[in-house]
């Protein structure tokens, strides 16, 4: 009898290599995909969502392809924003259990494009404490609040919101502050002199303005924004605006500042600390602060003697006025309109 040919002999162990990669694929799909596989047709088409949720916009809310999306429905047009910071900003300050936390009441005004009973809203790791409705100065009645949907907090009416009217709803709220994914707000260490200090900041992108106050938070649903800020006596606060009244009592200092433009939710920016600054202005009077630690105030000349230029460059290259009164830049992490908070450098 002839021996095998050189292939006949090999083909058992092609096969076993094929068969044990196929039962590694099976296994790895087990258990990357532990839930049964969904067929096509048990999806529904975008035409059907689109007509189910011209019938009823809230459907799907509680379905995973939703991605905590609210219909375009109400519009807000101001977010009133009052924020009390507890701050343990330096050695020997302490507000015991409420270190690192952060009351607040957002006010937001709207509009309806349809008649509704439910109003939805971005919240994400908020201790709601009150919610309140009112048409003009009455008050609506309140039948249900619920969170049962990820990342919504959907507010039920007695009566129908109806378009026409100018509505406004109060959401009293307690939050942490202590982030260390440095996102939504969080505080952050750093050296004044020979102490260790702290000091609270905001990374609103992209989706995390709802862990800082409830609203819409989606990028396309624009409306203006006050804010009021309460932080320790010995502090600052840092808003898109300039300040327009401080005031301390009590060992609390209030800053409110002026309204800001239409601007999306996670443009608003907040910054609590003791850092001191340099500061300069532009030809057209537009403010220029540069804020770091104590040690290193004097890295910043350079910066703060090219940004002046730089925005002007910018302005004429646009054909665009800067169209703030101030530009502050915060030695820390990330970026906000009007106040970037900029990450440090070192060799």
């Amino acid at each position: 009898m002839p021996p095998p040919a050189p292939h006949d002999a090999k083909r058992p162990l092609v096969l076993a290599s094929v068969l044990l990669g196929m039962i590694f694929i099976l296994i790895y799909i087990l258990i990357t995909f532990p839930r049964p596989l969904v067929s096509e047709q048990s999806q529904p088409s975008s035409d059907t969502v689109e007509a189910e949720e011209e019938a009823d916009p809230f459907k799907f809310s509680d379905q995973p392809f939703h991605r905590h999306h609210i219909p375009d429905i109400v519009q807000p047009s101001l977010y009133q924003i009052q924020l009390k910071v507890y701050l343990p900003w330096r050695p020997g300050v302490t507000f015991g259990a409420l270190d690192f936390t952060m009351d607040g009441v957002t006010r937001m005004e709207f509009t309806v494009r349809r008649p509704l009973r439910r109003l939805q809203l971005h919240v994400k790791e908020l201790n709601i404490t009150s919610v309140k409705v009112y048409n003009g100065i009455e008050e609506l009645n309140v039948d249900e609040i619920s969170e049962e949907n990820p990342q919504l907090l959907d507010i039920f009416m007695t009566n129908q919101l109806m378009t026409g009217h100018n509505y406004s709803v109060i959401i009293d709220f307690r939050a942490r502050i202590n982030n260390p994914k440095f996102a939504g707000i969080f505080s952050a260490p750093y050296k004044y002199g020979s102490e260790n200090r702290f000091k609270t900041a905001t990374h609103l992108q992209p989706q995390e303005a709802r862990s800082l106050f409830p609203c819409i938070d989606s990028p396309e649903v624009k409306a203006r924004f006050d804010a009021t800020i309460i932080h320790p006596e010995g502090t600052y606060a840092l808003f898109n605006m300039k300040e327009t009244n401080i005031s301390t009592k009590g060992g609390w200092t209030t800053t409110t500042f002026l309204r800001s433009p239409i601007m999306s939710t996670y443009l608003f920016a907040m910054v609590v600390g003791t850092m001191p600054y340099r500061e300069t202005y532009t030809a057209k009077g537009v403010r220029i602060r540069i804020y770091a630690e104590e040690g290193k105030l004097n890295d910043t000349a350079l910066a703060l003697s090219q940004v002046p230029r730089l925005l002007a460059f910018f302005q004429d290259y646009f054909q665009l006025p800067y169209p703030l009164m101030k530009l502050g830049l915060e030695a820390t992490f990330v970026e906000s309109w009007n106040d970037d908070v900029l990450g440090e450098l070192s060799a």
